[in-house]
């Protein structure tokens, strides 16, 4: 089991002034937490099953700021810098462990009670243009620099050598000569991220309104991002990207929208991603192949009291393949749900 107890209290001024003439506002704020947790497990000790209790605390001051320039009407500039925290999941923060000795191949995890949280500072600069009803041009520049994280590590070794007894395998196929997963948690060493996104959101009233085609429009954007952060440690530094993140994606939906009847088409596409820094033995990471998504939705309201929907997921029935190793791309998991349909019947009184 894992207790937390968070406290915390912020501090925020906002304010609204001109700089140079030109409309000037924003926030600054500090908020401070503290963290108190107790994780208690079962852990093998020469054999015997010894309850381990784990205590630790922790405080973080988290300082921000947020400002935005209108240089000229319905242009602004944003800028924010913030210092953050994200606290580890309490699944991880266990000292104890588990055994699935049906998986191939089976696998050993243990929690770490030791893990620190996620933390970084985070800029973002941000150019927005509104340059007519509804419509929205933008381009934001974020970096992060990392300084903790968690790192998930994994390695193969002949269950002989885990230190555990054979006991604990009574209950699963897998036997005392076969070769583990062991995975655990450490502390990441950080590191950076930066990039950038494109966005675009037009309603087609080119010429004006009252034209047929005036209720479509279109929402669109790009986001490239790059990291570089550390699995390993200061003195066998192991340099990768950062997991679950695509270097490139890009989304745009085609809709229509007379406040009666509502339709949307949305393709969204992510480049390939890396899940995991380390892999099994024989290669280098884990990732998964780039995809893609074609999804349609609608609505149509009877009357004030009723509403009718109907989604359509994935309608390209694209398959999410997993694989092993940078250089051979092992196949390990090919995953497809198919095609999804729902209809939905919404009524308000």
């Amino acid at each position: 089991s894992v207790e937390e107890d968070d406290f915390g209290v912020h501090l925020q001024l906002d304010f609204s002034t001109e700089v140079f003439g030109l409309p000037f506002r924003g926030d600054l704020g500090v908020r401070y937490v503290e963290t108190e947790m107790a994780s208690t497990g079962i852990q093998v000790i020469a054999g015997a099953n010894v309850p381990v209790v784990a205590q630790r605390s922790y405080s973080d001051t988290l300082p921000a700021v947020n400002l935005v320039l209108e240089p000229f009407s319905d242009f602004l500039v944003r800028a924010s810098y913030s210092q953050v925290m994200s606290r580890p999941s309490l699944g991880s923060l266990t000292p104890g462990g588990s055994i699935n000795g049906f998986a191939v191949p089976p696998t050993v995890s243990f929690g770490n009670p030791y893990l620190d949280p996620f933390r970084a500072d985070a800029y973002d600069l941000s150019f927005e243009w509104y340059y007519a009803s509804g419509a929205l041009v933008s381009l934001a520049l974020f970096k992060k620099e990392i300084d903790s994280f968690t790192v998930s590590t994994r390695v193969s070794m002949p269950w002989s050598e885990i230190g555990l007894p054979d006991s604990l395998l009574d209950q699963v196929p897998a036997g005392p000569d076969d070769i583990f997963d062991v995975r655990s948690i450490t502390n990441g060493d950080g590191g950076d991220l930066d990039g950038f996104e494109i966005q675009w959101q037009q309603p087609f009233n080119f010429f004006g309104e009252g034209n047929w085609y005036n209720n479509f429009g279109l929402l669109a954007n790009y986001t490239n991002v790059s990291s570089e952060v550390n699995y390993g440690t200061p003195a066998a530094p192991l340099i990768r990207d950062l997991n679950g993140l695509s270097e490139e994606s890009y989304n745009a939906t085609l809709y229509y929208d007379d406040q009666t009847l509502m339709i949307r088409l949305s393709y969204a596409y992510r480049d390939q991603y890396q899940r995991a820094a380390t892999s099994r033995a024989g290669n280098d990471l884990d990732w998964t192949e780039e995809m893609e998504s074609l999804d349609m939705s609608a609505s149509y309201r009877l009357n004030r009291n009723f509403k009718f929907s109907f989604e359509a997921l994935n309608l390209t029935d694209e398959v999410k393949i997993d694989r092993m190793d940078s250089v051979a791309g092992r196949m390990e998991n090919s995953l497809g749900a198919g095609m999804q349909f729902y209809l939905g019947v919404q009524y308000t009184y």
